[in-house]
């Protein structure tokens, strides 16, 4: 039986040798770094043959973070599966059941999937446990998934809300941030994570 002591030396050297004793480590690609966090059996040597069918872009912050002037911007060209549309297309209240809602958009997800058609995937996406299901969807057809985290100042982004005419209730915001888990780069291929990014006028 070693020593906690002994059992620190060993992980010691053994992060020196992986060259990650006094920092991260480095993986050979990204899908290398994304294959060993959801591996059942992780090799941080291995070098997994990419051949994605398409990219989906996930976007998460809160209500009036910002996502959709975000994607207007960055990701024009993309079409995009958003759950705010789906509601308005199916005439669901954002507080009412959202099982109908969440299998729309499980369908649209698979159709820009089987066809190999890289899109945008719009909604809060702030719970990591609702945000991995999605993302276990993406992984399943062989994506290469991009995460867009955005964290405006809460303050201003209450602001905000009020001055819209469709203004989301601060209670729900406010015990959405209060549950928010940012994404990690143990998620997805590439991680965009901006704060602030909306304007007060």
């Amino acid at each position: 039986m070693t020593r906690p002591e002994e059992n620190l030396h060993f992980w010691k050297v053994a992060s020196e040798e992986a060259k990650c004793f006094d920092r991260p480590y480095v993986f050979a690609s990204d899908h290398a770094r994304f294959t060993f966090f959801h591996a059942s059996q992780p090799n941080l040597h291995y070098l997994p043959h990419e051949d994605f069918k398409c990219q989906v872009t996930l976007m998460c912050g809160l209500p009036g973070a910002g996502k959709d002037t975000w994607l207007a911007r960055q990701r024009s060209e993309l079409p995009i599966v958003s759950l705010d549309d789906l509601r308005d297309e199916l005439n669901v209240d954002p507080t009412g059941n959202q099982g109908q809602v969440a299998q729309l958009a499980q369908e649209r997800c698979r159709e820009f999937l089987r066809s190999g058609t890289s899109f945008a995937f719009n909604a809060t996406n702030t719970i990591r446990q609702t945000r991995l299901r999605w993302l276990g969807l993406f992984k399943d057809y062989d994506a290469r998934i991009e995460i867009v985290y955005l964290e405006p100042n809460l303050k201003a982004l209450l602001r905000q809300n009020k001055k819209q005419s469709h203004s989301v209730p601060e209670a729900i915001i406010q015990r959405l941030a209060s549950r928010c888990e940012p994404p990690t780069w143990s998620e997805c291929h590439t991680l965009i994570s901006e704060a602030e990014p909306i304007q007060i006028n």
